[in-house]
């Protein structure tokens, strides 16, 4: 399980991914066109999160312990998982844990559904985390407070049983309530982060000590002990990168990706 999120005081707050699936409609900058033919595809795992089947996740967290309440379900609009603080300002959190992985690229869409709430905090998110007996992860979330709400990306480093260290790389105050997240890493000096397609993170350099196989986590975390609170979520898929490889153009021509199914 990971340790809370670090909260911040708030001040009132697809990158092209390619499924490799077909057709793709190519343009060509000379007379010459064809369509794209898949030959290998990258997709590991894929999950819409609106078919009512849960099978492939394994569901878990701190909550039980504590004696919070804690409740999730999969419908045709997503995948709801609910956790209330069994007392103001003491978390709880509960999740949704992926089979191991040896992937780059994990993406999910989150909604937060509130904008505010009446007390301490609630939060939501897309984790990626080596499955190595240490909590090193990274996070696309989303956090509320009674004062707004906020999305960030962060990494940590930390020993067996918790987060330790907490790094911050991307904090983006208000925004849509529900957005698109995509995270490619190697787990060594490569990160990536994607919202609503656009790329707000990224660096070749950093220590992030996460040795693969991954695990994917979506979690609802909340201090907040007025009533459950939920995050949704939909559209999850692993793949081996975020690269395409077109072979056998002709030489000279350029072509433009137009469309994806």
């Amino acid at each position: 399980m990971h340790n809370k999120l670090p909260t911040l005081t708030l001040m009132c707050i697809s990158v092209l991914i390619v499924t490799l699936t077909i057709p793709m409609n190519v343009m060509a900058a000379s007379p010459f066109q064809a369509p794209l033919a898949l030959s290998q595809s990258g997709l590991q795992a894929r999950d819409s999160l609106t078919n009512g089947v849960s099978s492939s996740w394994t569901f878990s967290g701190d909550a039980p312990a504590e004696g919070a309440p804690y409740t999730y379900a999969e419908n045709h609009t997503g995948l709801y998982i609910g956790v209330q603080s069994a007392s103001n300002a003491t978390w709880a959190g509960f999740y949704a844990e992926s089979p191991n992985s040896n992937v780059m690229l994990f993406h999910a869409v989150l909604t937060l559904p509130y904008s505010t709430i009446p007390s301490n905090y609630f939060n939501t998110g897309l984790y990626v985390q080596t499955s190595a007996a240490f909590v090193n992860y990274i996070t696309c979330y989303a956090q509320v407070s009674p004062t707004g709400y906020y999305w960030g990306v962060l990494y940590t480093t930390g020993n067996s049983s918790s987060a330790q260290t907490f790094t911050e790389v991307y904090t983006q105050y208000g925004g849509p309530l529900r957005q698109d997240c995509t995270v490619v890493t190697n787990g060594s000096n490569m990160l990536h982060v994607y919202l609503q397609g656009k790329l707000v993170y990224s660096s070749n350099t950093l220590n992030l000590q996460m040795p693969a196989p991954f695990d994917a986590y979506l979690e609802a975390e909340s201090s907040y002990s007025g009533h459950m609170l939920y995050g949704k979520y939909t559209d999850y898929y692993a793949t081996t990168n975020d690269k395409i490889q077109i072979q056998n153009a002709p030489p000279g021509d350029m072509l433009k990706l137009i469309g994806i199914n």
